[in-house]
């Protein structure tokens, strides 16, 4: 069901947010397990077993998320230059989320993007319609425990209410 979600978020952050001018959506939400790009660099070849074969220099697809595995990643495309290059464009991480996200915080974290980008100080902050000031202020709340809460696993279960804590004596 996950990845139907995200196949709608994604359709929805086209319609929502626009393309490049390549045709391609300005955002997308991708599972990090999933991307790859060409790196030039210098690999160590090694069997299966992990035995050092040799070095070899040149490029490479390689995993592009190598430092947060297994997360939801919201991209933003970027235009590129330099010599070489085949492409005009790159997907570059805005955020990453460690379980999948709700669309009211995507939709808060491009808003932000945006009003930043802009460069305008009256740009409208992200706002909640038909809800009284206290409503959004407390979904606002929400949307940021979502967003910023304890990177750990457990930490995350909790503050997502999917853990509970049971106090124990661990008195001999």
């Amino acid at each position: 069901m996950v990845n139907g979600q995200a196949s709608n978020y994604n359709r929805r952050l086209k319609d929502n947010y626009g393309i490049w001018e390549n045709g391609l959506p300005n955002y997308r939400l991708v599972w990090s397990e999933d991307q790859y790009e060409k790196r030039i660099g210098e690999f160590d070849i090694v069997t299966e077993s992990g035995i050092f074969l040799r070095k070899e220099v040149g490029v490479k697809e390689v995993p592009k998320y190598r430092y947060f595995r297994e997360k939801w990643v919201l991209e933003k495309i970027f235009p590129i230059n330099g010599p070489g290059l085949t492409e005009k464009w790159s997907y570059e991480p805005v955020y990453a989320f460690v379980q999948f996200p709700s669309w009211k915080a995507i939709q808060f974290l491009i808003h932000t993007i945006i009003a930043n980008m802009s460069g305008n100080p009256n740009y409208p902050k992200y706002h909640e319609p038909n809800l009284s000031p206290e409503e959004e202020r407390y979904r606002i709340e929400e949307i940021a425990k979502e967003l910023f809460s304890n990177e750990t696993s457990t930490g995350d279960a909790l503050a997502h209410k999917q853990a509970i804590i049971v106090p124990r004596s661990y008195q001999s």
